[in-house]
């Protein structure tokens, strides 16, 4: 009888979440358990697979390249945080990481392409620090708002309506028109920084007259 892998892991999972339900008998908890032990396992296959990749492009590889021993590289992606070892090669004066040439995954980045542009979605309709937060409790590992917003800055591409946390966090202009004419009631920078260094706040009271 053919067994598929998939349902082999299937039921190796449905094992500890029953084991999880009996215990705890709360919805809630066995959902969390079950998150968190999924992407544990798939941090753990992906380190196996990119490692066994790795041998694989080793044996295959252009003899004009050297190995030069491994190097530990880690990834944080929308799983966690994939920590794995790989080739380094010695090509004329420069190092090569032919795996992370395979994977079209630059040897300098330390977040997945794949939790860039989930971070930058998130931080596109909430604040960093809610976007991080968010994120952290579901990737298990703390990401920074810092992070948060530098993610969003390099997904150009989703800026383009302008939905950005700039836009978002200055303060808007409030102008107020009186026949046909529009006056500025906003506080200028400069007028700001001078105010905090004063120590004031000031209020915006605009009495107008129309005419009858």
């Amino acid at each position: 009888m053919n067994i598929n892998r998939e349902d082999v892991i299937v039921s190796a999972l449905s094992s500890l979440l029953l084991e999880n339900i009996v215990e705890c008998e709360d919805f809630n908890n066995v959902e969390k358990f079950g998150v968190e032990k999924t992407s544990e396992l798939l941090c753990r296959a992906f380190k196996c697979a990119l490692e066994a990749m790795d041998e694989v492009i080793f044996q295959e590889k252009d003899l004009r390249f050297k190995s030069k021993g491994f190097e530990v590289r880690s990834v944080l992606t929308s799983a966690g945080l994939i920590t794995y070892k790989r080739r380094r090669y010695k090509s004329e004066s420069e190092a090569v990481y032919l795996l992370d040439e395979a994977l079209g995954l630059p040897h300098h980045l330390k977040v997945s392409p794949q939790l860039s542009c989930l971070a930058a979605t998130f931080a596109l309709d909430a604040s960093y620090q809610a976007a991080a937060d968010a994120l952290s409790y579901y990737i298990g590992t703390t990401l920074s708002r810092s992070s948060v917003k530098r993610l969003l800055k390099q997904n150009a591409c989703l800026l383009e309506g302008g939905n950005t946390q700039e836009s978002k966090v200055s303060s808007p202009s409030l102008n107020i028109e009186a026949d046909g004419c529009y006056v500025y009631q906003q506080r200028t920078k400069a007028q700001k920084r001078a105010d905090k260094l004063g120590g004031k706040k000031r209020s915006v009271f605009v009495n107008l007259e129309f005419p009858n």
